[in-house]
């Protein structure tokens, strides 16, 4: 659903209660959405991790070891899926 049709849906259902129903249609498309492959959320998880440490959020140490945590869970999470 683009932005402009959840606006919409949002002042057609009048406020509060429509943006909990847009909001709850929007999540469910993305929780039916496909998972990308591990190499694509590595991918993702490296360029946030270099932002982080860009950022002086975390070290490069850090950066290492919670890089090998998540490659490791989403390596076993793509292997139990077939």
């Amino acid at each position: 659903m683009a932005q402009g049709q959840i606006g919409r849906a949002v002042a057609a259902a009048g406020g509060k209660v429509g943006g909990m129903v847009a909001a709850a249609t929007l999540a469910t498309g993305v929780a039916m959405s496909p998972t990308p492959a591990p190499t694509v959320r590595l991918g993702g998880v490296q360029a946030d991790l270099q932002r982080a440490v860009a950022l002086n959020q975390i070290t490069d140490e850090q950066a290492a070891f919670l890089e090998a945590q998540i490659a490791r869970a989403i390596l076993e999470e793509g292997g139990s899926e077939a």
